[in-house]
């Protein structure tokens, strides 16, 4: 098997079903170093893999990102459908969709957003404009 970055390690009697990194950003020569410090004993330690456990593993990931993403793509549509629903009612959804992200903040926070608006809109005279007294 063979994986972009990583190497199968040699073994007397051919390949172990271990793996090192190798590319850009690894140094291969510092590793084999350090695995032959401390394969005394049987262990290998370092930047190895076991082929088997690495191959799970990425299948593991891959198939839980591919179920999300086809989890993202259900509530996408669902959102649509919802927001469409609420449009042919009558419901305009930039504000619907604004009211969604105001309840999503922490209270203070909306607070301050909400005076620092009414403030500058105040100080464009936009209060006097809405009520017809012009600018």
């Amino acid at each position: 098997m063979s994986l972009p970055g990583l190497r199968a390690l040699p073994e007397a009697g051919g390949t172990t079903g271990l793996l090192e990194a190798v590319g850009p950003g690894t140094a291969p020569d510092k590793f084999a170093a350090r695995r032959r410090q401390t394969q005394e004993g049987g262990m290998t330690m370092g930047v190895v893999l076991n082929v088997e456990s690495l191959t799970e593993q990425l299948t593991r990931y891959v198939q839980r990102a591919e179920a999300l993403e086809e989890e993202k793509l259900a509530v996408a549509a669902a959102l649509r459908e919802t927001y469409a629903q609420a449009k042919l009612e009558g419901l305009d959804v930039w504000a619907l969709k604004e009211v969604i992200k105001l309840r999503k903040m922490d209270q203070d926070d909306r607070l301050e957003r909400e005076a620092t608006l009414h403030a500058y809109m105040e100080a464009l005279g936009l209060f006097r404009e809405l009520a017809g007294g012009g600018v």
